[in-house]
């Protein structure tokens, strides 16, 4: 949709801003989320979810987007 390089790459920048806060802020939810004596192990599920998602998903969609189409892709996503 970019009409220009420069175009694409101010997009990426100003999508990607908010990702340190997204950690930020889901750390903190998670940690409230549980007791005080759980909140590192809430934190580290946390970000173990993260992983496990991009190493196991990211693979995953890239292989069923190249056998079924990049649709399928956001069809099955949750």
């Amino acid at each position: 949709m970019a009409s220009s390089y420069e175009m694409l790459l101010a997009a990426r920048v100003l999508t990607g801003l908010p990702h340190g806060a997204f950690f930020g802020i889901g750390s903190v939810v998670a940690a409230g989320m549980v007791g005080p004596d759980r909140r590192a192990t809430a934190i580290s599920m946390m970000f173990a979810g993260l992983t496990v998602a991009n190493v196991v998903g990211v693979p995953a969609d890239t292989l069923l987007s190249q056998y079924v189409g990049w649709r399928a892709t956001f069809a099955c996503s949750p």
